[in-house]
């Protein structure tokens, strides 16, 4: 369904967020090539304020005069900004002296701080023109804020929230998504921008959940880190080696080779390695057969007598990236 428009979205904020989420769908490219044909309400009325029965099929109907497959409706549940106020001590010293320039006096000050807490919330849904049906629905949230004092340098979790993607090692084929195909995302779609005023950390957040939204629902690539293990303790001494031998190919980046070889030492008695396990995880999870690697790195987190991260990391990755999937189709 790649003819589509945006109706404005109800609730605080919702008109602005869905001139946020077609601009969005309109930058989604694949090989340079626009994904969508995104037709605007120019000219046109319609009542959006709630989606029931008769909604739907106004929007439907709105969808059929416009000649597009698919309309994009919803709703911002939450739009709040906590701003949180704040004293803090400081000491500076006024005046230092002797060969270590040891202090000899000092003042104590005060300093205005302040955090602000954004907390918005969106259900977006995608209503299916031919079928009058909806055929996508979610629930996203975000929480970002930025914290600082006067005259010093400000944080924020900005680069935390979902959606900032991790640009890292190994390339792994993406999400599968609702309509299809996969492709890689527009140059600035994770440009972090400046967010150290209100204004800038709605306009931010807004812009980080059209593209969660656009990631649903449009195809696209993401790379993520994957480690290989080049130790296998729990392995014969002569297994070993040969363990290792095909970690050579994996570090000169013939990773095909690399689980060729260690497909073979899986038989048997090897069977039992914790490390040769998840390697063949791995492998499965670079070829994106998500189910074979969960029940890989499964495997080898059962035979872990300790904690292993690499392992509980790989697990968790396999699951949410399934979920996903099935949440995407």
């Amino acid at each position: 369904m790649k003819t589509v428009t945006v109706l404005p979205f109800k609730g605080t904020d919702g008109e602005v967020f869905g001139d946020v989420l077609l601009g969005s769908l309109q930058s989604a490219k694949v090989d340079g090539v626009p994904y969508f044909e995104v037709k605007t309400l120019q000219g046109v009325t319609a009542n959006t304020r709630s989606l029931g029965k008769d909604e739907l099929a106004a929007a439907v109907k709105l969808g059929e005069q416009l000649g597009v497959q698919a309309v994009y409706v919803g709703t911002v549940t939450i739009a709040r900004i906590v701003p949180q106020k704040r004293q803090e001590q400081r000491t500076r010293c006024l005046e230092s002296g002797g060969f270590l320039k040891k202090c000899k006096q000092e003042q104590n000050y005060t300093v205005m701080c302040e955090k602000v807490v954004l907390d918005y919330a969106v259900a977006p849904q995608v209503v299916d023109v031919k079928s009058s049906k909806i055929v996508y629905s979610d629930n996203l949230t975000e929480q970002a804020y930025y914290d600082g004092c006067e005259g010093e340098v400000q944080t924020s979790n900005y680069d935390e929230v979902s959606g900032i993607e991790k640009s890292l090692g190994a390339s792994i084929g993406a999400l599968g998504s609702l309509f299809g195909g996969k492709k890689k995302p527009a140059a600035d779609a994770n440009a972090v921008p400046d967010v150290w005023t209100p204004d800038a950390l709605t306009a931010a957040t807004r812009l980080r959940l059209a593209e969660r939204v656009r990631r649903h629902v449009a195809p696209y690539v993401t790379k993520v880190s994957v480690t290989f293990k080049f130790e296998a303790p729990d392995l014969a001494p002569d297994v070993k080696s040969r363990f290792k031998g095909a970690g050579e190919f994996a570090k000169a980046g013939q990773v095909e080779q690399a689980c060729g070889r260690w497909l073979d030492l899986s038989a048997g008695a090897n069977a039992q390695s914790s490390a040769l396990q998840y390697n063949l995880g791995v492998c499965a999870e670079v070829q994106d057969d998500l189910p074979k690697a969960l029940e890989f790195y499964k495997k080898a987190e059962a035979l872990q007598d300790r904690p292993d991260k690499d392992i509980g990391d790989a697990v968790k990755r396999a699951r949410e990236r399934l979920a996903n999937n099935n949440t995407a189709n």
